[in-house]
């Protein structure tokens, strides 16, 4: 019996990730097939980590040190210019630990990554929304930025 890649699920109440595959008996993938539900003995490793920690992340994460340059939209209250380097990131976030208290959820920022301060260098901008802050270990908190869109790209040129 053929199966189609299906779509992976999780039940929010239940916090059980499911892969829903379609499968035709005659060998043939068509849209006629009865349907079957993976349960969560043949669910993949990375979906079980989701179901358990109940995440909601679209792109699988990769630990990657980039450097990034981070400094709120609106800066009337918490005007600050950080640079820091990331602990994982994604094509629509990342995660990277500060020292400064200014963070908070759902704070617009922009956001350079990556950031470069050799002259000439391609630096690409991102509008992002703080979505999580996690206190680390070592005072440090952990911050997980949402890339909303892209801003702009451009070189950098230091300040003569």
């Amino acid at each position: 019996m053929k199966c189609s890649r299906g779509v992976r699920h999780l039940d929010t109440r239940t916090g059980q990730a499911y892969v829903f595959t379609q499968c035709n008996r005659k060998g043939l993938s068509s849209k006629a097939g009865d349907e079957r539900v993976t349960g969560p003995g043949e669910r993949r490793a990375g979906a079980m980590a989701n179901a358990e920690h109940n995440e909601q992340r679209r792109m699988v994460r990769t630990k990657i040190a980039q450097t990034i340059r981070v400094r709120p939209s609106l800066p009337i209250q918490d005007n600050f210019d950080d640079v820091a380097r990331t602990l994982n990131a994604s094509r629509s976030g990342i995660y990277f630990a500060a020292r400064r208290g200014e963070y908070h959820k759902d704070m617009r920022l922009f956001v350079t990554y990556p950031f470069s301060t050799v002259p000439g260098t391609l630096n690409q901008e991102f509008v992002g929304r703080v979505v999580r802050i996690d206190e680390l270990a070592d005072g440090r908190r952990g911050i997980a930025v949402e890339l909303l869109m892209p801003l702009q790209v451009s070189a950098y040129e230091p300040i003569r």
